[in-house]
């Protein structure tokens, strides 16, 4: 009985798409505001990890097919992309020389834990709207890491005022976008290698909402 209830519920839910988009829509830009005003910056960026374990819910949700070897592809996205972010932070190998603050939650060995669940959020969203567009499939191979970079590029100043991670030069080293690309385009390829073809009905437009929430950060802190 309660499993019936439940799959009704989900079903209503997935005819209903363009309201959790806009619910979506709605959180984030409150975010904007929350991180804007100094009063309520601190309580904000504490919600950074619980944001970004909704979005990875929310996109679980609308996942249309499921298969083992997509969970397990997922799975090892989250564990590379932590390993690496682990590796980089500990060496300096690949992205240069930084540290992650306290606002991405618990680490192992200076790695946020959450830092795996947001690789896995981009290299999946980048994919599907990569996948939407009118291009030859050759060209969206290189769309989805170029996207990443972009987002990163909008990302790193709102990471730095966020105490998420900062980093021991002045200015961000070229070589941290030169890896986001070859990772990213390593990922993104192996998860379109590991699975049919992906739909999910909310994943562009949260990937759209995301980049606009860093990107309208900048300019809003560029302006104060």
């Amino acid at each position: 009985m309660e499993f019936g209830i439940m799959i009704v519920t989900r079903n209503k839910l997935y005819r209903h798409y363009r309201l959790v988009i806009i619910l979506l829509a709605v959180y984030y830009a409150v975010g904007v505001a929350g991180m804007v005003w100094a009063e309520s910056k601190p309580l904000f960026i504490r919600l950074i990890p619980m944001s970004l374990l909704l979005s990875l819910v929310a996109l679980a949700f609308f996942h249309e097919k499921y298969t083992w070897r997509f969970i397990l592809t997922m799975f090892a996205i989250y564990a590379v992309g932590f390993f690496v972010e682990m590796l980089g932070v500990n060496t300096g190998i690949l992205f240069g020389h930084y540290h992650y603050g306290a606002s991405l939650g618990p680490k192992v060995m200076g790695t946020p834990l959450i830092i795996g669940v947001n690789w896995t959020i981009l290299i999946y969203s980048s994919v599907v709207l990569s996948d939407q567009l009118r291009m030859p499939p050759l060209a969206r191979i290189f769309i989805a890491p170029l996207l990443l970079v972009s987002y990163d590029i909008f990302l790193e100043p709102v990471a730095v005022r966020s105490n998420m991670w900062w980093w021991e030069t002045s200015q961000i080293p070229l070589r941290n976008y030169l890896s986001w690309f070859i990772l990213s385009l390593i990922l993104t390829f192996w998860l379109r290698l590991n699975t049919d073809s992906i739909k999910n009905k909310i994943a562009p437009e949260l990937f759209v909402i995301q980049f606009a929430f860093f990107l309208i950060l900048n300019i809003l802190y560029y302006m104060m």
